[in-house]
């Protein structure tokens, strides 16, 4: 065959095609799978229909291409209908190998496709096992079901319908229930269905269910699928369909999700559980849409707009009480405790809740006051881990219950028990790590908190704690790093502020860590707890620098909610007044440090024992001993090994001897007072290298002095000491000089 003749049948094969229209048929029939495909995802869920049969669709449109390229060989369809295909020339002189070409190529694209489809879904579908035994205390995340078709204003209602079931199955003792917050971090922004069933599976979860709903003629069609992740299937399917949203959340369709639920997991039904949130939802959907948006907002730690949310709630129904409560809980985060307790009293003992609602209630009301009834709470906490002993935030509710009561070891113990049961969980982490940088157990610490940053490597707050891990060890270097990484991930984080600016202060970086620490206080959108935090360091550090009056008015600058706080107003009341003392104003102090003793909500110890430094100082050496007396009857009882009380009476002692003259008196007093275990008022060393400077000890004295000028515990920084430090480096120089002459 000539080149001529090879080029004139390539070109008549092509011509053929087209002629045929064979590219227009095979484009019409992949544009007509595909819609079907996609009408097929929409109507096959409203069904119920299981997901192989999505497969065996595919797969059938896949076989079917091969006959309707052979049926678009032969045939054509024409004005007066379908006519057999005219031969030309060309083709019939070939038309057996033609047909035989064309069965071949679309033969084999079939077959590549089936391959494909074959060995990814059918093979593997077909290699999974049957329906295993449910696991005992499975953990399960809902999903929030999807929006597949609808108005926007049914945007919220996944969210609305996931917490409906997480509270129903959260009411069973056998089932451990992943919380919103942290499915949302294992999520992320994937709308995957098959996505998010590999995160939760590589996330250690046993059971996911999840779904979507749509905006039909009929209604809100609401499907359901619970997949167990272990062995890859599908164990149960839901379906329901209600005229309207309210419907779709009221206590028949919740409970009806729920136990549909529980019987897929075989999960012991339990008896009159009371389903008061759903039939509160199904009569005041505006309020429950609002606090839905509220816990979305606390879940990233956005306190003032999950206020506005539950207020709003609140404004449309008055008695939604879970609302109110939720309302405290945030108010207690932002540090507003008297408005928080306040929110809590407007809740009735008769209030329609839940036996669990109500325990967690009861709880928070012994503890949003400032006489916290520690024992009520323990009591309350125990009763709910007892009814629930899969319910984290009971469990830790409980530990800060015991550490409010200074029981540290029972506290750490439960937040280790919770770690363990809940490994997947990166807060559990988060919690242990917390509290064993609080105790000092470092290594401990360090372990739990590799489990949370390794859980969640762009979490800002895991990043801060390894932070405050570093800046426990001295050093500062990787601790600053450490609090700037999580600044980027969350810019102005106050947590990593404030810890940064510390770090920043300790490197002796002041003008760095003053403008981090002004920048907190005045951020009138952080938690006023912070802001408090950076006021206090900053008038500390101002103090030390003799700035006197730096430091009042950065005080002031957090008066009102340090009043609304309440806790603080005292500290803050006797600070001023040593501000005012060193200022020269004795007079202010005097009433300042009054105040705060009658205003003091625990044992005034600190501010009885400011009131014997402005007496020793004003020359009332007389009064120190009433002072010095009412120290002593706020003592611990004998058996109890923390003397702070009998610390600081011997100190003032001490001062006021040394005021008199008489050395004699004053040595064993400071003696005493730095042999004791207790907290300390002052630097107790500073005035010891006085004394020993006054009984003409210089050597020992300067190495008092030095040691007192280094006396920083890098867990409790201790920056309203800055002041004494300042002087035991003056007096340290001064000794230097007088015993190098």
């Amino acid at each position: 065959m000539t080149r001529d003749e090879s080029d004139r049948n390539e070109h008549g094969f092509f011509r053929e095609l087209v002629r045929r229209r064979m590219f227009r048929s095979a484009g019409a029939y992949i544009v007509a799978s595909w819609v079907l495909v996609q009408v097929a995802s929409i109507v096959f869920p409203e069904f119920g229909a299981p997901r192989w049969a999505m497969r065996s669709l595919i797969i059938m449109l896949i076989a079917g291409f091969p006959f309707a390229m052979v049926l678009a060989w032969m045939l054509d369809i024409t004005p007066a209908g379908i006519r057999r295909t005219q031969h030309s020339h060309y083709s019939r002189s070939r038309e057996g190998v033609l047909r035989v070409g064309v069965i071949v190529f679309a033969s084999l694209v079939s077959a590549g496709a089936l391959w494909w489809a074959w060995t990814d879904y059918v093979i593997p579908a077909s290699q999974r096992p049957g329906r295993a035994v449910i696991k005992e205390n499975p953990i399960v995340a809902v999903s929030t079901p999807r929006m597949i078709s609808g108005p926007e204003e049914l945007a919220w209602l996944g969210e609305g319908i996931a917490d409906l079931i997480r509270n129903e199955l959260a009411e069973s003792p056998h089932v451990i229930v992943l919380s919103a917050n942290r499915w949302n971090r294992i999520a992320g922004d994937t709308d995957s269905s098959d996505s998010q069933v590999e995160l939760a599976r590589d996330a250690g979860i046993d059971y996911l269910v999840a779904g979507q709903y749509l905006q039909t003629n009929d209604g809100v069609v609401l499907t359901l699928g619970i997949d167990d992740l272990e062995n890859g299937i599908e164990i149960q399917g839901v379906r329901l369909v209600e005229d309207d949203a309210a419907e779709l959340v009221s206590a028949s369709a919740s409970s009806a999700m729920a136990e549909s639920i529980r019987r897929a997991l075989q999960i012991p039904t339990e008896e009159n559980v009371q389903r008061f949130a759903a039939d509160f939802a199904t009569r005041n959907m505006d309020a429950y849409e609002a606090y839905i948006a509220g816990l979305g907002f606390v879940i990233d730690f956005d306190y003032a707009r999950a206020e506005d949310a539950f207020r709003a709630a609140l404004t449309i129904a008055p008695d939604y009480h879970m609302a109110r409560f939720r309302l405290a809980e945030t108010l207690e985060a932002a540090g507003q405790s008297e408005l928080a307790y306040r929110e809590l009293e407007n809740i009735p003992d008769d209030a329609r809740l839940t036996d669990r609602e109500r325990l967690y209630v009861d709880g928070a009301k012994a503890l949003f006051i400032h006489e916290r009834d520690i024992e009520s709470a323990i009591k309350i906490y125990a009763e709910l881990v007892e009814k629930y002993p899969y319910d984290m935030e009971a469990g830790q509710l409980l530990a800060e219950a015991y550490w409010l009561a200074f029981d540290e070891q029972a506290a750490i113990d439960i937040f280790r028990r919770l770690a363990e049961i809940h490994a997947y969980d990166s807060a559990a982490w988060m919690a242990l790590g917390e509290r064993l940088l609080d105790v000092g157990q470092l290594g401990e610490a360090e372990e739990a908190l590799n489990h949370y940053v390794g859980e969640e490597p762009d979490d800002p707050y895991a990043h801060a704690l390894m932070g405050n891990l570093s800046l426990l060890r001295g050093d500062t270097t990787e601790a600053a790093a450490a609090y700037e990484e999580s600044l980027r991930l969350k810019p102005g984080f106050v947590v990593a502020t404030l810890g940064l600016a510390r770090s920043l202060y300790l490197e002796d970086r002041f003008d760095e860590a003053e403008t981090h620490w002004r920048g907190l206080v005045e951020n009138g959108d952080a938690a006023a707890q912070h802001r408090i935090d950076a006021a206090f360091d900053l008038a500390g550090v101002f103090r030390g620098q003799s700035r006197f009056a730096d430091a009042i008015n950065i005080l002031g600058a957090v008066d009102e909610p340090i009043r609304q706080e309440g806790l603080y107003t005292a500290t803050m009341l006797s600070t001023l007044g040593m501000l005012q003392l060193d200022a020269g104003s004795p007079d202010r102090a005097a009433v300042l440090i009054d105040a705060a003793i009658a205003e003091s909500p625990v044992p005034a110890t600190r501010h009885l024992f400011a009131r014997g430094v402005l007496e020793i100082q004003t020359g009332r050496l007389e009064a120190v001993e009433a002072t010095v007396a009412d120290i002593r009857s706020l003592a611990l009882p004998p058996e109890d090994p923390d003397r702070t009380e009998e610390k600081a009476a011997s100190y003032l002692l001490a001062l006021a001897a040394m005021a008199r003259g008489d050395l004699e008196t004053a040595g064993p007093n400071f003696e005493e007072s730095l042999g004791l275990d207790g907290y300390e008022y002052a630097l107790y060393s500073l005035g010891h290298a006085t004394y020993l400077a006054e009984a003409g000890e210089l050597q020992v004295a300067t190495d008092v002095a030095g040691r007192a000028v280094a006396d920083r515990d890098p867990g409790d920084l201790r920056l309203d000491l800055e002041h004494e430090r300042a002087a035991a480096a003056r007096l340290r120089d001064e000794l230097l000089g007088r015993v190098a002459n």
